[in-house]
């Protein structure tokens, strides 16, 4: 008999959705991240409503990486839709990349906004809100679209509550071991324990993390107590907008601490690749099978 049991499931996966590999150039179109707002008509940004100088070219590539929804930009997109008929050197893009972090920087680590994909391009990390952007025809520009499904994780540290040194060894292995098994799935990337732990330490809200982490979603989970059985719950949140995208309650026998740990490990991170769509997983559209030797709690 296992000593897990999951008892239901918490929330249904949210169907994904193409993203358009057009930009969207509408009329007065303003762009919203984090104290940033960008008016794409007025050619301004600003921060906290102060204006923020950028020269004319970095201004161009923040509107491209916003504009993307998060995707990667190549290079070579990027510079052919900020120097359209013109040919510039990649210096001229990474001085402009450097100039946009110098005044995007509020002091925390510039992976908050502007992620570097070595010898590729770059990708804009934070959810960015639209208003006034009604789409127009004139001036179309492709810049290469993406999945729009979450495609890199952060595991963070289980919270013990309540649970004595035997949640706290569950807490820390838990985020070890699933970072390990995920870290081998196709098509994700895995933050590392240690970079994830060093930030985590802030006592900080699971989106700002993974905005520091530069990661499109986070795995979160609780471990409680009751009686002589342990309850953990767990929560993939999507960074972009604070989405539960999926989420679970298991429960587990106190005896065997190490099975407990396996068995979570595999149910868990099986269960984040299927709603991630993973190694060519189907998408979860209905119920699941328990994992193996599981049984359902009534």
């Amino acid at each position: 008999m296992s000593v897990l049991s999951k008892i239901q499931k918490k929330s249904k996966r949210i169907p994904k959705a193409a993203v358009s590999t057009t930009i969207s150039l509408g009329r007065n179109c303003v762009y919203h991240f984090g104290p940033f707002s960008l008016n794409y008509v007025e050619r301004l940004l600003l921060r906290d409503g102060l204006p923020v100088h950028l020269a004319p070219k970095a201004f161009d590539v923040l509107l491209v990486l916003i504009q993307s929804k998060g995707c990667l930009v190549t290079k070579e997109q990027l510079m052919k839709e900020v120097w359209p008929d013109v040919f510039v050197e990649e210096a001229n893009l990474t001085v402009n990349i450097a100039s946009l972090r110098k005044a995007l920087d509020d002091g925390e680590a510039e992976a908050q906004w502007i992620e570097t994909v070595p010898k590729q391009g770059y990708r804009f990390l934070p959810a960015v809100s639209e208003s006034g952007c009604d789409e127009t025809p004139e001036r179309p520009h492709l810049v290469g679209g993406c999945h729009d499904m979450i495609q890199s994780l952060a595991v963070l540290r289980f919270a013990n509550e309540g649970c004595g040194p035997a949640g706290e060894y569950l807490s820390a292995g838990l985020a070890e071991s699933i970072t390990n098994t995920l870290s081998q799935s196709r098509g994700l990337r895995v933050m590392g324990r240690h970079t994830v732990d060093t930030c985590h330490q802030c006592h900080i809200d699971p989106r700002t993390v993974g905005l520091r982490l530069g990661v499109r979603s986070v795995l979160i989970g609780r471990i409680l107590r009751l009686g002589d059985r342990l309850i953990v719950r767990t929560e993939l949140i999507d960074v972009r907008d604070g989405w539960q995208v999926w989420g679970e309650q298991y429960h587990a026998e106190l005896s065997d601490i190490l099975s407990v740990q396996e068995e979570l490990t595999a149910a868990i991170s099986e269960r984040v690749r299927i709603t991630l769509s993973l190694d060519d997983e189907k998408p979860v559209t209905g119920p699941q099978p328990l994992p193996k030797h599981a049984t359902s709690a009534s």
